[in-house]
C-alpha cells in the first residue's frame, strides 16, 4: 500500500472515531451539532506571479460542538480535510480544540486551540466572509490565524457593554519559532443591527535561536451593517514583526441588492513590511456573490495586486460554497 493511501485511511479511521465518540458524549450529556462547509474554487493566475490555474478544494471543514455537562460545558471540535485530494499533503488540520465553561451569566473561560481574538477579521468565520482570502496584513501578522491558550471572555448582557477578551497563549500556531508566549486584549462595542466596532492589543515574545523578539500589534476595527443592504468594513494595524515596524488596513464596501439574491463587494487592502528592500503590497478585490439557497453560494472574484517584490498579478476566481 501507498503511504499516501495509508495515511489517508488512518486519517478517515481517525475521524469515524471521533464521531463515534462525540455519539458517546451527546447520549450522556446532550445532543452533539455536526456542522461544516466546503469551498471549492477554480482560479486563473497571471503568470507573472503563479504557475498555473488550477482547481483547488481551499477548504472542507468538519466541526463538532455539544454540551459535555449539566453545568453548560461546550466542547468543540473542528477539523479540515481539504488536503486530502490529489493535489494536498495528505494530511489533516486541526482547527478548533477547545473547551468553553460559564462563570456567570456575563463571563466564560476557554481553554484549548482556536481562533485568536484579536480585531474582527482575524476571527471571523471564512465560510461567512465575502473575499476568499483575508487582507494582507492579517495573513501577515496572524499566520494560520490559530493559538493555544486561556481566553476570559465577557458577552455583556447589554449591547451598550463592551465585549471584553483577555487571553495568554502559547503564541501562533505557524508562526515559526522555537517558543513563543503571548497577551492578547480585545473590546468590542455594539452597534446595533449586528454592526460593532473595537481595539485589540497582542504583545508577545518570540524565540529564534538563542534571541528574543517582542511583538507588538495594535488594531481597530468596525463593521457597519446598514438597514439598505449597504454594508462597510475596515480595519488598521500597527506594529513589529521580529523587532521590524509593520502596518497595514482594508477597507471594505458590500452591497446586496434589493429583491435579489446578488451581493457585490469591493475591498482594498495595503501592507507595509518595513523592509528597505519591499514595497508596499497593495490588492483591489472586485467580487460578486450570488446565494443560491441557505446553504449555497456561488462567488466570483478578480484580484489585481503588487507584490513586495513589486510583481503586479491579476486572479480570477471562481467558487462554490456549500454548508452541511
Amino acid at each position: 500500500m501507498k503511504r499516501g493511501a495509508s495515511r489517508k485511511g488512518a486519517v478517515l479511521l481517525g475521524v469515524f472515531v471521533l464521531l463515534a465518540a462525540a455519539s458517546g458524549i451527546g447520549s450522556a450529556a446532550g445532543e452533539i451539532d455536526v456542522s461544516g462547509y466546503t469551498q471549492a474554487r477554480y482560479n486563473m493566475f497571471d503568470d507573472s506571479m503563479y504557475k498555473a490555474d488550477e482547481f483547488d478544494l481551499r477548504r472542507v471543514r468538519v466541526k463538532f460542538k455539544g454540551p459535555i455537562n449539566d453545568q453548560g460545558t461546550v466542547a468543540t471540535v473542528q477539523v479540515d480535510l481539504s488536503k486530502l485530494d490529489e493535489t494536498g499533503s495528505g494530511d489533516v488540520g486541526l482547527k478548533d480544540a477547545i473547551i468553553e465553561h460559564p462563570l456567570s451569566d456575563e463571563w466564560r473561560v476557554r481553554l484549548g486551540y482556536s481562533s485568536v481574538l484579536f480585531g474582527f477579521e482575524v476571527p471571523y468565520s471564512s465560510s461567512s466572509r465575502l473575499p476568499f482570502e483575508r487582507s494582507q496584513a492579517a495573513r501577515k501578522l496572524f499566520p494560520g490565524e490559530r493559538d493555544t491558550g486561556l481566553y476570559l471572555i465577557r458577552r455583556p448582557t447589554e449591547e451598550s457593554q463592551p465585549e471584553v477578551v483577555v487571553a495568554f497563549s502559547d503564541g501562533l500556531a505557524d508562526w515559526e519559532d522555537d517558543e513563543q508566549q503571548a497577551f492578547v486584549a480585545r473590546a468590542q462595542w455594539g452597534l446595533g443591527g449586528k454592526s460593532v466596532a473595537g481595539i485589540s492589543y497582542l504583545n508577545a515574545t518570540r524565540t529564534q535561536g538563542d534571541e528574543d523578539f517582542d511583538q507588538d500589534v495594535l488594531g481597530a476595527h468596525v463593521r457597519w451593517n446598514g438597514p439598505s443592504g449597504l454594508s462597510l468594513q475596515g480595519e488598521y494595524y500597527d506594529g513589529t514583526i521580529l523587532d521590524v515596524d509593520v502596518d497595514g488596513w482594508y477597507g471594505q464596501v458590500e452591497y446586496a441588492f434589493p429583491a435579489s439574491k446578488w451581493t457585490g463587494y469591493y475591498r482594498y487592502d495595503v501592507f507595509d513590511d518595513g523592509k528597505e528592500t519591499s514595497d508596499e503590497y497593495t490588492r483591489s478585490t472586485l467580487g460578486a456573490a450570488y446565494q443560491l439557497d441557505k446553504n449555497q453560494r456561488i462567488t466570483l472574484e478578480l484580484e489585481d495586486l503588487d507584490n513586495e517584490k513589486g510583481v503586479g498579478a491579476t486572479n480570477w476566481g471562481i467558487q462554490w460554497q456549500f454548508k452541511y
